[in-house]
């Protein structure tokens, strides 16, 4: 049985796929891997794995093309991904739809301020993790 299937089926499935998460989420904020292709071929380079075979099932299993630009961010996106690459690993589907879903929900951080001053920094994390988030500003409507 190979190491990762080992390690998996010991964790808790929050542990294991919330991490899973939180990598494939950052491929896409932090590295721009945002194709089946592309975030496969950082997780299962092809002088390791069939990379090839692999982004095909995934792609087969998520429904998604290989190549399409994904939004890891979205849990809707991220959940079959998810499940999708575990099934590949495994030879197996070891969790739940909703243990899935947890974990892609698990990465969202929102955070908002009101009247901070310019320059204003905030750290996010998940878990200990960190994690990339997103800083807007908005302005009431007709603000000078």
């Amino acid at each position: 049985e190979p190491e990762l299937a080992r390690i998996a089926t010991m964790l808790h499935p929050g542990e294991t796929l919330g991490a899973m998460a939180r990598q494939l989420t950052l491929y896409g904020n932090r590295d721009g891997l945002h194709s089946i292709n592309g975030i496969l071929g950082r997780y299962a380079p092809s002088n390791e794995n069939n990379t090839a075979a692999y982004a095909a099932a995934v792609s087969r299993d998520t429904g998604f093309d290989p190549n399409a630009q994904l939004n890891t961010n979205d849990p809707k996106v991220l959940a079959p991904l998810l499940s999708a690459m575990v099934k590949h690993e495994q030879g197996r589907q070891p969790f739940g739809a909703d243990d899935y879903a947890k974990a892609a929900q698990s990465v969202k951080v929102e955070v908002a301020f009101s009247n901070a001053p310019a320059g204003t920094q905030a750290k996010a994390s998940s878990s200990g993790a960190p994690v990339v988030a997103r800083v807007s500003y908005s302005m009431p409507f007709g603000a000078p």
